[in-house]
């Protein structure tokens, strides 16, 4: 009796790698967020604004999603072609939101009551626990399909951002679902109490994965610089980005 053998398919050892060739060169590619000029964000990557609470950094994300809506609103520098972004914030309370919901909309010159399928904004406030937080950010990936996603607050896709386990697991996460979704990620992260190094293990993976390292720092006149030139910051495809804002009546 001849004893029958499952057949497996042999996969080609290449299969899901990417090995360089003289003949494979990627098409360059321009950057989809750029600060007066300097590119520090391309397709399907990620980068990161270190900021303390109250420095302004989900002024800036507003900035941003206004800049998506309307080329000719005031974005404090920040430059996009992107057609498309999704914002989630983790922080805020719901008036709070809506709050920037309407400043976003004033300053992209969206009168109340109109629509705009060019962006939106999420507050995952009131979801419990970061696997919950990222599930959802994958529905609302599927359901938007945006081109830029701004995560307010990255530390909330982990329970533990001092947990190596869960930050290496959060790395591999952002990995997917920028293959996954074909989006790109800016991402917000507080910095350690006495320096500015982003906190945590997150923090830590987050400085080696991370295109672009840029803090806001604020000066004794209010005056906010955002800026990759710092000790920690990185700009792996250009030169330093620095603008520099203040609020004011």
């Amino acid at each position: 009796m001849v004893e029958n053998k499952k057949i497996t398919e042999v996969k080609n050892v290449t299969d899901g790698l990417f090995i360089p060739t003289w003949d494979n060169k990627p098409l360059p590619r321009k950057p989809i967020l750029s600060i007066n000029g300097v590119g520090i964000l391309r397709y399907q990557n990620i980068s990161c604004i270190i900021a303390s609470p109250g420095s302004g950094k989900s002024s800036v994300c507003e900035s941003i999603i206004s800049s998506v809506i309307n080329k000719e609103s005031d974005s404090l520098g920040f430059e996009t072609d992107v057609k498309s972004v999704l914002y989630i914030d983790f922080e805020r309370a719901e008036e709070d939101v809506w709050t920037s919901f309407a400043r976003t909309m004033n300053r992209a010159s969206v009168k109340p009551g109109e629509t705009t399928d060019k962006a939106h904004i999420v507050s995952l406030r009131n979801i419990a626990t970061a696997k919950d937080r990222r599930d959802k950010i994958e529905e609302l990936l599927q359901e938007y399909k945006p081109e830029l996603l701004l995560l307010d607050g990255i530390g909330d896709v982990v329970n533990d951002t001092n947990s190596l386990e869960q930050c290496i697991e959060a790395k591999n996460w952002v990995r997917y679902i920028n293959a996954e979704f074909k989006t790109s990620i800016l991402t917000t992260l507080h910095p350690n109490p006495t320096n500015l190094k982003p906190r945590g293990h997150l923090g830590s993976e987050t400085l080696r994965e991370a295109e672009g390292i840029l803090v806001i720092t604020k000066d004794e006149n209010e005056v906010r610089t955002l800026t990759s030139d710092f000790e920690y910051g990185k700009a792996r495809n250009g030169g330093h980005a620095t603008t520099c804002f203040k609020w004011s009546d």
